[in-house]
């Protein structure tokens, strides 16, 4: 388990820094381009266009090739999509965009495959938090690494290094193929009903469909941080990229320890479905404040929300994750994981481009925090008010 557990938490890893790394480097390869600086937001909305269509055809991939076979293909694609936006070209840059969100939206339904089978039920809840801690872990060091690195070489030739580093992981990973992918079924059809199966399967479960909606959501709101938190904070609280880079990488640090914790908590003392209820509720808080954050905030402080904001609004994905396989078939697991995961892309799709859409219409972030606060509120109250199925 603890060598199938690596090498997706390393996919999941290098996946998640492929789609954040022009995000992260928005102010740099804004100014490079002469694109204005809120770009990154659409950006991330179009990154997760390309997740959406390849989540929802992963579930069919997998069973056809291998969990580990697709988590291979995903680090192939990454790292061609993120050369690709390093040409600084900007038909090639919105291809990569495309491209390594492709890579996110099968990386998922892969692992979840893959670890399902080797994970007894009881400690699914640790160790689906555990490999999604890896998303958090990708931007951790995005935020950490890519800054300072192209200060000094450039954001094109961070961006080809951090490519490299993905195509490599391909053969460190390819040990396990033979073990992990002996359930492939090579004759499996991959047709449009069973692509659009996934959805239907998930919005048809009495369990799942109200947990894809809070999804959907969070989601909205968790990529609108990942792709505007630096420029906010380089752009209204006066932060240079390096410090902003800083803060982005708190945020998701704080959102690895909370995902683990959270997963272990909900494996012996808490329902998810409560836990879920109370992370949204966190994360409109943290949200809420981070809208009147300024210039005269002291770095302890914005520290400590940058923290809050990672135990909340990035923190919730390992719980409803790990909840998949307790509620279906192995057989559907990765349909079930493609079909769920499908509905937080479309918030993802929806979230950061209406959300820096709303902030250059109205100048300013409090409007959109609003209104995107209030349609989690909602989820949640559905959630709390539909009914609960016990865990298998």
């Amino acid at each position: 388990m603890y060598s199938t557990l690596a090498a997706t938490m390393l996919v999941q890893t290098l996946v998640m820094i492929g789609v954040v790394a022009v995000p992260v480097l928005a102010p740099l390869v804004a100014s490079s381009l002469s694109l204005p600086t809120e770009f990154s937001g659409p950006y991330q909305s179009l990154a997760f266009a390309g997740a959406t269509v390849m989540t929802l055809v992963a579930g069919t991939l997998v069973r056809r090739f291998g969990g580990l076979r697709i988590s291979q293909v995903c680090c192939l694609v990454s790292g061609l999509g993120m050369f690709a936006s390093a040409s600084g070209q900007i038909v090639l840059v919105i291809t990569g965009c495309i491209t390594v969100g492709a890579a996110y939206g099968m990386a998922t339904p892969g692992a979840s495959h893959v670890l399902a089978r080797v994970t007894a039920a009881r400690f699914r809840g640790i160790v689906f938090s555990v490999k999604q801690s890896a998303v958090t872990l990708g931007g951790l060091l995005a935020g950490l690494m890519l800054p300072p690195l192209a200060t000094h070489v450039g954001w094109q030739a961070a961006l080809c290094i951090a490519a490299s580093v993905a195509l490599v992981a391909i053969a460190l990973i390819h040990p396990l193929r033979r073990t992990l992918d002996d359930d492939r079924a090579p004759n499996y059809p991959i047709s449009f009903s069973n692509v659009f199966g996934n959805i239907k399967l998930v919005w048809d479960h009495p369990t799942l469909r109200p947990i894809s909606l809070v999804a959907f959501t969070y989601a909205t709101i968790q990529v609108t941080l990942f792709a505007l938190y630096v420029t906010f904070l380089v752009e209204k609280v006066g932060y240079s990229l390096i410090e902003a880079g800083w803060l982005y990488a708190v945020m998701q640090g704080s959102g690895i320890v909370a995902r683990i914790g959270w997963g272990a908590l909900t494996d012996r003392w808490v329902s998810s479905r409560i836990a879920l209820a109370c992370l949204g509720i966190g994360a409109v808080v943290g949200t809420s404040i981070l809208g009147h954050a300024t210039e005269h905030w002291s770095w302890s402080s914005m520290v400590a929300l940058s923290a809050l904001l990672g135990a909340t609004a990035v923190g919730w994905n390992g719980i409803y994750l790990a909840e998949i396989p307790r509620q279906v078939a192995q057989d559907d697991v990765s349909s079930a994981t493609s079909g769920t995961v499908a509905f937080s892309f479309f918030g993802i799709v929806v979230g950061p481009a209406s959300f820096a859409a709303i902030v250059a219409w109205s100048d300013s972030y409090l409007l959109p925090f609003g209104m995107f606060n209030a349609v989690v509120l909602a989820s949640v109250v559905y959630l709390l008010l539909s009914q609960a199925k016990p865990s298998s």
